[in-house]
């Protein structure tokens, strides 16, 4: 058997880099997807105050949130009650000052509006939640009375 020499071999035609440059790209995006850069995410952290009262505390011994409830007193006067505890009308800051010494970070807060209540008031209350410590805060409407309301 005759192997035919190495001037007979070599072509006109040029090598074709486009197949192995896609290759090459493939294979590095796969090897990017699949690794990790930096690690393990963690959380953001915060800068909040951590409460030392609530160590020894177990699961059944905080109520499950805080609830501060919205009421009109008059057109411009709007009643803050802050779980049982009546604070001043239309006293925004007495939120944050209540909840700052409150300190739970993971106990949620529900401001809740009764009647007529206007969004600019409840957006004062949410402003005032989110300027302390907390971390969640969720939005509710009381249900509507149904004294003196004619059933069919």
């Amino acid at each position: 058997m005759m192997f035919k020499q190495q001037s007979e071999m070599q072509t006109d035609e040029p090598f074709e880099m486009t197949a192995m440059v896609d290759v090459v790209f493939i294979l590095l995006t796969f090897f990017i997807i699949s690794s990790q850069m930096f690690g393990a995410e963690h959380d953001v952290a915060m800068h909040y105050r951590t409460s030392t009262q609530t160590q020894g505390l177990a699961q059944g011994d905080l109520p499950p949130s805080i609830v501060i409830t919205l009421h009109n007193l008059d057109e411009k006067m709007v009643g803050i009650t802050l779980g049982q505890r009546e604070l001043l009308p239309n006293e925004y800051a007495a939120i944050t000052q209540m909840l700052e010494q409150i300190n739970l970070p993971d106990l949620p807060v529900v401001v809740q509006s009764q009647g007529d209540v206007l969004i600019d008031n409840v957006t004062k209350a949410v402003d005032a939640v989110l300027a302390s410590p907390m971390k969640k805060v969720s939005l509710a409407k009381s249900p509507l009375p149904t004294k003196g309301i004619e059933r069919e």
